[in-house]
């Protein structure tokens, strides 16, 4: 229901944002600390909280085997936090801290970029590899909203690689922002996509066969393609194709501003397809680069003549809601489910644990 309780809330500073006429700055920043609060105080959401929680709170009696394999794995710059907030006893700062990160960086990226700021975030929040894989993900989105926002410094080559840089001691899979930069300049015609496509498919055995042994090799990425996706991240998967596939078809109304995004957006077809078949590696590296669709998503649905962008915005919204439900409540986990029920870290301890 928090979910649900959320996207109402936004809905309504979305209209109250079209209908005022001053300081609209105000209602973008609202919107964004929305999302950080609903972040930062939830407990026990998402996949990897409760290891998280344990690591920062460093109570030997709850380690267990999986905790001290994910804890060796660590990255420098998120192992200094947990470091430095273990004393504080108050383990919930942790995700407090990173949610304003991670959300902050999306947000007011989007805000500088997006023709349609709300558009996009309701995308940002529905789309299951977004908002809520933040939730559970949280070292890779605290290295995927500094890429993210390094998008504003593509021009500048020094700073964007010096964000990267600190991206990776967040979550080494940070260092795939050298190929988001390149990607970032190749403006292919649309044939040429389609073409590129059409090899990789042909080729994907092959070069599979080849990022599995290096993967198999390095202990840091071989968890990643021996955990099953299972039948919704599949699922996810096709989304994630259509929408691309969607974007080069209709890649003319993508405006020349928003051109660099849709260039590295582009390219999560070709890992999707490449890593196809190898557990959470496809997703964790394909949304590396689908993500940069959150800037365009609304110039390819509101930049048309037929109907009036009221009514796409209508559509836009109510479609995001239903795809925001359909990742909530019809997706089954036999482990455990990583969303619900939401709760808030209030008076919870340990022993709250599902």
């Amino acid at each position: 229901m928090g979910y649900i309780i959320l996207y109402i809330l936004l809905i309504g500073i979305f209209i109250i944002y079209n209908l005022s006429k001053k300081n609209k700055n105000i209602f973008i920043y609202i919107s964004i600390l929305l999302l950080i609060i609903f972040s930062a105080i939830r407990f026990d959401v998402g996949f990897d909280y409760k290891m998280y929680y344990i690591m920062v709170l460093n109570n030997g009696n709850h380690f267990n085997i999986d905790v001290l394999y994910e804890l060796n794995r660590v990255e420098p710059l998120i192992r200094k936090i947990m470091e430095l907030l273990k004393n504080l006893g108050f383990p919930q700062l942790f995700f407090i801290l990173t949610s304003i990160v991670i959300n902050y960086l999306i947000c007011i990226t989007l805000s500088k970029y997006s023709k349609n700021y709300f558009i996009s975030m309701f995308y940002y929040i529905a789309f299951p590899t977004f908002y809520l894989q933040s939730l559970g993900f949280v070292r890779q989105w605290m290295a995927m909203s500094i890429v993210f926002y390094s998008y504003k410094y593509l021009e500048k080559k020094s700073k964007y690689f010096f964000l990267n840089l600190i991206a990776i001691g967040f979550h080494s899979s940070a260092i795939l922002g050298i190929l988001i930069y390149i990607f970032s300049k190749l403006n292919l015609k649309r044939k040429n996509r389609f073409y590129l496509v059409i090899i990789t498919v042909m080729v994907s055995e092959m070069l599979r066969n080849f990022i599995f042994m290096f993967a198999r090799m390095n202990a840091q990425y071989k968890i990643y393609i021996d955990k099953i996706i299972g039948e919704q991240g599949n699922k996810t998967i096709v989304l994630m194709l259509i929408i691309c596939f969607i974007s080069i078809i209709l890649e003319d109304r993508i405006s020349i501003s928003s051109r660099k995004a849709y260039n590295i957006s582009y390219f999560s077809i070709i890992f999707l397809i490449l890593l196809n078949g190898y557990g959470h590696m496809s997703l964790r590296v394909g949304n590396y680069f689908f993500m940069f669709t959150i800037i365009y998503i609304g110039e390819l649905f509101l930049n048309q003549r037929k109907l009036k962008k009221s009514i796409i915005e209508i559509i836009f919204v109510i479609g995001c809601f239903m795809l925001l439900v359909g990742s909530l409540y019809f997706t089954k986990n036999p482990d455990k489910d990583p969303f619900l029920p939401y709760k808030t870290y209030f008076g919870k301890t340990l022993k709250d644990f599902k």
